[in-house]
């Protein structure tokens, strides 16, 4: 995300949705701190947010029974104009994309397992679902495997391929999108370590995947054909740098600004596990302390690291070391009610300037 971004919005989902929404916080560029900007949006069961291409139309997900996603249009002061809300097709969506053409929405459901894809309008609103597909299997973790639960959704740079990780099945699925129409068609599926659950991924400038697995505390790296799009596991390790006790959980992970650190979010131990990329394989750093309980959620914008901790309802910024890739804690924190998501706009949006 860029050095440059002067607004970071929060997607927030409360324990009774008295108080979900999508808070918008101030950054200073000279000190990386963020500040509430004391703007905020009413969004159900908003638990992730997407930006579309432009720059100026923002997207959430409403995380209940019966999905549906929110699209905003970004206004002067990077504050939100609603547009409309939207079914998705599924349940419990958790994460969406922007297809980078800028004409689709993609959503994962943890809930139902499925994938939607909707159609983006010239004003930016939602509009028709192109296509909705849903993995077939299960996995060995009782009560978390039964089915598939799509989990996160990523569109190549190219806008050619669509890869899913879906933590029910213990898969990485690679589609092939029509352009055209919208709809999904299968290239390739890998698994990966039974059991794993992969949660989120990164996709790394040199060709390879990153995943955290859930389930099994693991960072997990796959290798693409880069013609194909096709996936295949090629190794793993663990998610936290220090052997943890009980459930840890590994949620978000995101790269360093040059690509040579990775870092991971872990819930159980409330650290965050820092990587060193070597020939494309993840060595462990240091886990560094979140400065609150169980942290979502993680962004990287400049040389910040920015931290969701969402059961102690704070976000914590760190200033990243260039050589060491170690996080230093600011000591600037924002109170976000049970924060899910955090997004940094793609520049210095409500400026006045063209994005």
């Amino acid at each position: 995300m860029s050095q440059s971004a002067r607004h970071v919005y929060v997607a927030s989902k409360g324990t009774h949705g008295d108080r979900d929404g999508i808070h918008l916080l101030a950054r200073d560029v000279a000190s990386g701190s963020l500040a509430l900007a004391g703007v905020s949006v009413p969004s159900p069961a908003a638990s992730f947010l997407a930006l579309h291409p432009d720059g100026a139309h923002l997207y959430a997900t409403s995380a209940l029974d019966e999905g549906a996603v929110a699209a905003f249009r970004i206004t002067t002061g990077a504050r939100l104009h609603p547009l409309g809300v939207v079914a998705t097709g599924g349940s419990r969506p958790c994460h969406l994309a922007v297809h980078p053409s800028g004409r689709f929405l993609l959503t994962a459901h943890y809930g139902s397992g499925h994938v939607a894809v909707h159609r983006i309008g010239r004003d930016g609103a939602v509009g028709e679902l192109c296509d909705l597909v849903l993995s077939s299997g299960r996995g060995p973790v009782p009560g978390r495997q039964e089915h598939a639960h799509a989990h996160f959704v990523l569109a190549e740079p190219a806008g050619h391929y669509v890869v899913v990780a879906d933590l029910g099945t213990d898969s990485i699925t690679t589609y092939e999108i029509d352009e055209v129409t919208g709809r999904l068609g299968v290239v390739a599926r890998a698994q990966a370590e039974p059991g794993s659950g992969p949660r989120h991924l990164v996709a790394h400038p040199e060709g390879f995947l990153l995943a955290t697995g859930e389930l099994a505390s693991r960072l997990l790296v796959f290798d693409v054909d880069a013609e194909t799009g096709a996936a295949r596991q090629r190794g793993s390790v663990p998610a936290t740098v220090a052997e943890t006790s009980g459930e840890n959980a590994p949620s978000e992970l995101a790269l360093g600004p040059t690509g040579r650190y990775c870092y991971v979010a872990n819930r159980g131990a409330d650290c965050v596990s820092v990587f060193e990329l070597r020939g494309g394989h993840p060595v462990p750093v240091a886990d560094v302390s979140t400065r609150g309980k169980t942290p979502r959620h993680l962004a990287v914008v400049g040389g910040y690291l920015y931290v969701a901790n969402q059961d102690s309802a704070t976000i914590v910024t760190f200033e990243l070391d260039s050589g060491t890739g170690l996080p230093r804690a600011t000591g600037n924190v924002v109170e976000v009610e049970r924060p899910y998501c955090i997004l940094a706009t793609r520049a210095t949006v409500g400026d006045g300037s063209q994005r």
